[in-house]
Formats: structure tokens, C-alpha cells, sequence
């Protein structure tokens, strides 16, 4: 008989009675009434509202289903209503408290009854819900109204709490007689409608606010004391990976805190905010997470090719993500479960795409996913109606999420440094390798055509010619060779070395050509460390700048500047020689290879000469 009206069940009931009664002899009159009572209660008095008494004895009473409910979707229906029939025949018995996502208003009645003096609350357990009106009423006259809800200032509210608690305001001087009242609730949200109702007594009302205030403040202790742990490691690794997990733990948290109402009891306290604040930070989270997975998972290392999908994406998000914080109602909430579940799936995806490369950081990082993923979908199917309860899943679920991902970044720290042990044993072995047998064989080659050349030149031997030639490539490439050895050796890696290197080529190179030098360095340069390959792209990029001047400039003066600023390395190179014209550099070898080094340094590089003017070559990049 689902779907029919009660009207109808009662008819029904009727009827059946009345056959049972045609029947004559055939049913006794016992079984007669057995059978009218069983079919009565199951059609007739189930929809009796169950009554719920406040003893001394209890000190708690859910509500749960223990009242009725309906949707007032054309919002036609006020407190002037109560007891009038097109406004009382509305209600049912409710299934679930939660009417999920709905732009309607929804009445809530509860019967209670009143059989101890002590004072008693009304604890609603949806700190998000916009509006709540309490009305308590006996006989129809309303003896107490009071208003909550976030669309209300914090400060307005009665009970100083991230949910709206109404204080009952029974007459204790009534009699018992009198101690029956009927409580109305009008509700709206452009969030999940649900209504947790549970009615608290005084004593028991402090204790458990002050045991669930103390387990919130250890979460949001947890998430604070991580998201600054983490930053000191950014500070000190310098790795901006850090730095987005930095900014997904906290926008992370300060979503969890506007939606369980924390927010807007501690932090903004703003109506107008708070509308607006799960979805402005659930952005902000998935925006922090996709940024900290493509870094910590090395995603574009491994499938280049995704650059340029993901930077359309994240355009298209920026575009959409502020439009949808503007212009917040209820459907939007729909588009934030669509982004949320699409990024779940992504991460998922891509984490088994890695696992099956056996990349060494997608381990604990789908642990964590995995974790995250099913508190949220308890969340979402919470908010939909669903489940009833679900402020733990998430909490526990992102707990154990942050620890995993701690975890990952601690075994890709790891997992990096051991790497780069490895790769200065290596270096180490090469630069050692470099100068025991290849040093030593090339000088020992060019002390052999040194000799040679000049048994030569006495007796006037073509073979000077060659054996000189073969003398002065066997210096260049030992010379090559010493350099990197010189970069090779990991010693180096921490030496301000590589500077003077620069100076005395430059010094040496321009002085043999009789050419001026005016040096200008800055100090604060002798304080950087520059990575192996950084030196070695510089130093060639330097050199060949240099020789440029010393074989083709016919200059009188060069000027060379080098320092620091805004984090970047400049270094500016001019000389006061003929000059050139700047589209016959581009026909040749020699603009292409500068490029090339700068390139390779990721920075900017600039040159121009004029006829007689001379040349100025700028290069700067961030280090």
C-alpha cells in the first residue's frame, strides 16, 4: 500500500474489516477484533506523532525520526499558520532527517512533553544552515520565538556556539497537566538541509560542548602545527612543493573549519562570508592539491605532453572558480561535488598510470588519495541525504590523509638525497677517472709534439707545422679536460670558485690581446651557490663571450659588470671594438649557441652592436 494517501489506508482498513465481517460464523468474534486492531494500528495509528518526554532521569534525547517534516516549496506558510488545517495536513513521519540539497523551506514538528523542572536545550547539529526559527507553542499560541542560522550575525546568537542551540524556556510552574507543548522549526539553506535535533540538559549541554570543542581544537592543531612545519622545510629546502602543501593544508582546514562552523564562530563571524566560504576554500583546495601533485608526482617529467592540457585547464578554472564563489545558490553545490569527484578520479588515475612506471613517490601519495577519497564521498552522500551523520569522516579521513602525505614528501626527500649521494660517487669517480688517465695521457701527448715540433723547426721540417698544431689542440682539450674536472669534483659544488675561474679567463684572455679590463662584481655574488650544471652552462657562455672580444672585436676597452638583484643573477659584458651588424650574427653559429646557453640556464639574453659603436651582450637568470 505505498503511495496511498491516509485517507485511503484508512478506507482500506474499513473495507477489509468489513469482508472479515461477511464472513460470518467462518472468523469468530476474538479474531474478528485481533484482526481489527492489528490492521488499525498498522494503517491508522502509525500516524500518531510519538511524543517525547524529558525526565529527570535522561539527560540527552535524540530526536531522530521522532517527529514530522515537510517542504514548503512556494514558501507559503508562517508562524500564523499553526494549528490551521491546510497547514497542519502538510506534515509527515520523516524517514531521515535530511532533506539534502533544496531551495525550499522546510517545517519541523515535535511534540515534547515536560516532565522535569530542569532547564533544557534544543541542539541543531547543521552549523551551515542560513535560517532557523524556533517557535515553542502549547494549544496553538506560541509561547517563545527565537532566530539562528548563519544568515544572522554570530554575535545575535542566543547560545555562543557554531550550531544554533535554543534554550526551551518551559514554565516550570505549570502543572503536568499543562507540560505537553508542540515545537515548530523553520528552516532554510542554500546548503544540505538536514536537522539532527537533540534536546540537552543544562548540566550535560557544557560538558558536551567543552569534549567536542576540545577534539575540533586538537584537529585544527594538528593541521596549524603541519602547515608550519612544512613551511620551515620550503624555507630551508626551497622546493615549492612544500609551499603548495603548505597552501592545501591550510585551505584544506579553513574549509573543514567553515563547513562544522568554526569559521564563522572564530574567525569571520561575517553572514555574508560565510555564505560563500566552504566553496571559496573548497577551490582554493583543489587548486593547492593539483599544483602539489604535478609537482610532487614529477608529472610532466614523465608525460611532457600534459603541460599543455593542464595549463588550458587551470585557465579555464581561474576563469570559472571566482564566477561560482560570485554568484553562490544552492546548484552550485552540485558543480563542487562534479570538480570534486573529476579530481579524485584524476588523481587516481594518474597515480596508477605512475605505479605501473614504478615511480617511487606515487606510494604513500595513493595511500593518502585513497584515505581522502572515502571521506568524502561519506561527506557527499551526507549532504545529499543519504547518511545522517558525517562531521568525523572527513575530519579522520583528512587526518590520516596529511599524515600519509607527510609521509610521501619525507620518502621523496629521502629518495632524493640518496640519489644525489650516488651521483657524486659517480662524479666523484669520473672527475678522478678524468684526471688520473686522460689529464695525464694528453700532457704527456703534448710534451711529445713540443719535443718533436722543435727537433723540427732545426731542421727546418715541414712537420713544425703539424707537430704545432697537434701542440695546440692537446692543450685546449686538456685545458677542456681540467674544467671538468674542476666541475666533476663535488668539493666544488659549495666553492665561490667558479667566479674566479671567470675573472682570471677574462683577465688572462683579454690582457694576451692587450685589451683593457674594468671589473665591477658585486659581494653579495660570492654568496651564491650555483648548481654543477648552472656553472658549467655560465662558464661556457662567459668564455665564448670573451674569446668573441679578444679575436674579433679590435677593441681598446672592455667592461664587464656582474651582480645580483630580485633574486636573479645579471651579467652585462661590453666593449668599445668595431662592432657588427646584428642580422650577420643571426646567419652564424655564434648567436645560436648563446641562445642556447641561456636557455639551458632559464634566463633572458639580449645583444647589440653597432658599426664603430662596439657590442653589449646582457645575460640574467633566476637562481
Amino acid at each position: 500500500m505505498l503511495g496511498i494517501s491516509k485517507k485511503n489506508k484508512i478506507k482500506v482498513s474499513i473495507d477489509i474489516y468489513k469482508f472479515i465481517l461477511s464472513q460470518g460464523n467462518q472468523v469468530s468474534k476474538a479474531m474478528k477484533k485481533l484482526v481489527f486492531c492489528i490492521i488499525f494500528l498498522r494503517y491508522t495509528l502509525v500516524f500518531a506523532q510519538k511524543e517525547i518526554i524529558l525526565t529527570h532521569a535522561s539527560n540527552q534525547v535524540s530526536v531522530g525520526v521522532s517527529c514530522w517534516a515537510f517542504k514548503d516549496s512556494l514558501h507559503l506558510f508562517s508562524e500564523n499558520n499553526f494549528g490551521n488545517e491546510a497547514f497542519e495536513k502538510n506534515f509527515q513521519p520523516i524517514k531521515k532527517p535530511s532533506f539534502g540539497y533544496t531551495s525550499a523551506t522546510v517545517w519541523v514538528k515535535i511534540k515534547v512533553n515536560q516532565a522535569s523542572n530542569t532547564r533544557w536545550f534544543l541542539e541543531l547539529d547543521n552549523p551551515t544552515t542560513n535560517v532557523v526559527e524556533y517557535f515553542l507553542t502549547q494549544n496553538n499560541a506560541i509561547v517563545s520565538k527565537q532566530i539562528a542560522g548563519d544568515f544572522n550575525q554570530f554575535d545575535s546568537y542566543t547560545i555562543k556556539d557554531r550550531n544554533p542551540i535554543f534554550d526551551l524556556q518551559f514554565d516550570g510552574n505549570r502543572d503536568l497537566a499543562k507540560r505537553t507543548f508542540v515545537i515548530y522549526l523553520k528552516l532554510k539553506n542554500t546548503e544540505d538541509l538536514s536537522f539532527n535535533l537533540t534536546f540537552l540538559e543544562e548540566k550535560h549541554l557544557i560538558s558536551h560542548l567543552t569534549q567536542r570543542n576540545l577534539l575540533w581544537g586538537i584537529f585544527f592543531g594538528f593541521i596549524l602545527l603541519i602547515a608550519i612545519y612544512n613551511c620551515f622545510l620550503w624555507i630551508s629546502i626551497r622546493d615549492i612543493t612544500y609551499l603548495f602543501y603548505v597552501g592545501y593544508v591550510l585551505s584544506f582546514g579553513l574549509f573543514q573549519a567553515s563547513l562544522f562552523g568554526y569559521g564563522f564562530q572564530y574567525l569571520w563571524g561575517s553572514s555574508a562570508f560565510n555564505e560563500k566560504a566552504h566553496i571559496l576554500f573548497v577551490g582554493l583546495t583543489v587548486t593547492f592539491l593539483a599544483l602539489f601533485s604535478l609537482y610532487f608526482l614529477e608529472l610532466f617529467k614523465f608525460y611532457p605532453t600534459y603541460r599543455f592540457i593542464f595549463n588550458k585547464i587551470g585557465i579555464i578554472w581561474a576563469i570559472i572558480f571566482p564566477i561560482i564563489v560570485l554568484t553562490f545558490n544552492e546548484s552550485s553545490n552540485y558543480f563542487i561535488v562534479v570538480i570534486t569527484v573529476l579530481g579524485i578520479g584524476l588523481q587516481i588515475y594518474f597515480c596508477f598510470k605512475l605505479a605501473l612506471i614504478k615511480s617511487q613517490n606515487v606510494r604513500y601519495y595513493l595511500l593518502a588519495t585513497l584515505c581522502l577519497t572515502l571521506a568524502v564521498f561519506m561527506v557527499i552522500l551526507k549532504s545529499m541525504g543519504v547518511l545522517f551523520t558525517g562531521d568525523y569522516y572527513l575530519k579522520l579521513g583528512s587526518m590520516m590523509e596529511i599524515v600519509l602525505f607527510s609521509l610521501a614528501l619525507g620518502d621523496k626527500y629521502r629518495q632524493e638525497h640518496i640519489e644525489k649521494e650516488r651521483q657524486q660517487r659517480i662524479r666523484d669517480e669520473i672527475s678522478t677517472d678524468l684526471h688520473d688517465d686522460l689529464a695525464t695521457s694528453l700532457s704527456s701527448l703534448t710534451m711529445f709534439s713540443e719535443s718533436n715540433r722543435l727537433k723540427a723547426k732545426k731542421i727546418l721540417s715541414e712537420n713544425e707545422v703539424i707537430f704545432s698544431k697537434v701542440s695546440e689542440k692537446t692543450r685546449e682539450i686538456l685545458n677542456l679536460v681540467r674544467d671538468s674536472v674542476w666541475e666533476m669534483n663535488p668539493k666544488n659544488d659549495s666553492s665561490d670558485e667558479w667566479l674566479d675561474r671567470m675573472v682570471k679567463f677574462a683577465t688572462e684572455t683579454l690582457e694576451s690581446k692587450q685589451i683593457a679590463l674594468d671589473l665591477n662584481i658585486s659581494d653579495e655574488i660570492r654568496t651564491i651557490v650555483l648548481p654543477i650544471d648552472n656553472r658549467r652552462d655560465l662558464f661556457l657562455f662567459f668564455k665564448e663571450a670573451i674569446n668573441n672580444i679578444a679575436k674579433y672585436s679590435d677593441a681598446k676597452m672592455a667592461i664587464i659588470d656582474i651582480f645580483m638583484k630580485h633574486q636573479q643573477i645579471y651579467i652585462n659584458i661590453s666593449d668599445n671594438g668595431k662592432g657588427f651588424i646584428i642580422s650577420d650574427l643571426h646567419k652564424g653559429n655564434g648567436l645560436i649557441n648563446f641562445q642556447k646557453r641561456a636557455d639551458k640556464l632559464n634566463g633572458k639574453f639580449d645583444i647589440k652592436s653597432e658599426i664603430n659603436q662596439g657590442t653589449r651582450l646582457k645575460l640574467n637568470f633566476k637562481i
